[in-house]
C-alpha cells in the first residue's frame, strides 16, 4: 500500500512506523563517522538528530522520514561519480560502530555523460562493510523530478521496516527485515553523500521536506548539521532555512 504525504501526516506515528518500508544507500563502514564525530569531519551532508548527552544515549529513536525531488546529475564524459540521497537510522551514535539502516535514491554517472537514478535500500552492519540494494528501474522508474519519499521504522527486537515510494510514478515499494543485531539506534538521518570512491556526482542542490522523526513531525531544530570534510566531498554545504523547520536544502558548490 502507498501512502500519500497527506494521509501519512493523519495518522499517529506509530502506525505509520507499522504500515511504512524504506530502501537505503552505501559507503564503506570504514569511511562513515565514528561514534561523537563532529560536523564538518565526516562524508556526510545534511542533519543527523542524536539523543544521546555526554556520549550516553538517553532513547532510541523509531522512526525517521522525509520527502524530496529526484535531481539530475551533471555528469563529465569520464566521471563515475555518485549521489544517495537517503533517511536512516543509526550510523551515528554512541556506540563505536553503529548500525546503520537507510532507504531513498542513489544516482550513478556512467561513461559519457550519461547516469541512472534507482531507489535503494541498505543495511550497514556493526562496523563492515556492505553494498546497496539496487529496485529495479523495470518496475520501479525513478525520473528527474519525481516526487520521492522514504522512510525506515525500528519495529523492535531487530526488526526495522523500509519504505521507498514514488509519488509522481505512483509506485511504492517495502520490506520489513529481521537482523540478528539487536541494538537501539539513538539517531535519524536525512543525507546527501557519495556512494563511491568516485566522489560526489553534481546534483546542484536538493530540498528534504517535512522531516519527521519519531513524534517530533516539524522540527529539526535539534539536528545537527553534518559538512563534509574530506576530498572529494568538500564542496557541498547543507543550508537549515529557520530555527524550528522541518526542511533544508543540500547544495552541490561548484569549486
Amino acid at each position: 500500500m502507498k501512502l500519500k504525504p497527506s494521509v501519512l501526516l493523519g495518522i499517529p506515528m506509530v502506525a505509520a512506523a507499522l504500515l511504512l518500508s524504506a530502501p537505503a544507500h552505501p559507503v564503506a563502514a570504514a569511511d562513515r563517522p565514528a561514534a561523537g564525530t563532529p560536523p564538518g569531519n565526516s562524508i556526510w551532508n545534511g542533519y543527523v538528530y542524536l539523543t544521546a548527552k555526554h556520549g550516553k544515549p538517553t532513547s532510541k529513536v523509531n522512526f525517521v522520514r522525509a520527502w524530496w525531488i529526484a535531481r539530475p546529475a551533471a555528469c563529465g564524459a569520464v566521471s563515475l561519480a555518485t549521489d544517495g540521497i537517503w533517511v536512516g537510522l543509526g550510523g551515528v551514535g554512541t556506540s563505536p560502530a553503529p548500525l546503520l539502516v537507510q532507504a531513498g535514491t542513489l544516482t550513478e554517472c556512467s561513461l559519457g555523460g550519461g547516469y541512472t537514478t534507482n531507489g535503494f535500500w541498505e543495511i550497514v552492519p556493526p562496523g563492515r562493510d556492505s553494498k546497496a540494494n539496487l529496485l529495479p528501474s523495470s518496475k520501479y522508474p525513478v525520473s528527474t523530478g519525481d516526487l520521492m519519499f522514504a522512510a525506515v521504522a525500528d519495529l523492535g527486537r531487530g526488526r526495522y521496516s523500509i519504505d521507498v515510494q514514488d509519488e509522481t510514478a505512483d509506485w511504492g515499494w517495502s520490506k520489513t527485515v529481521s537482523l540478528r543485531w539487536k541494538t537501539e539506534p539513538d539517531s535519524a538521518d536525512w543525507i546527501v553523500e557519495s556512494g563511491s570512491k568516485f566522489g560526489l556526482a553534481n546534483f546542484g542542490s536538493v530540498t528534504f521536506t517535512n522531516c519527521g522523526y519519531d513524534q517530533n513531525l516539524i522540527s529539526l531544530a535539534k539536528g545537527v548539521k553534518f559538512e563534509a570534510g574530506t576530498p572529494p566531498q568538500t564542496k557541498v554545504s547543507a543550508i537549515h532555512y529557520a530555527p524550528n523547520a522541518s526542511h533544508f536544502r543540500v547544495t552541490w558548490r561548484h569549486g
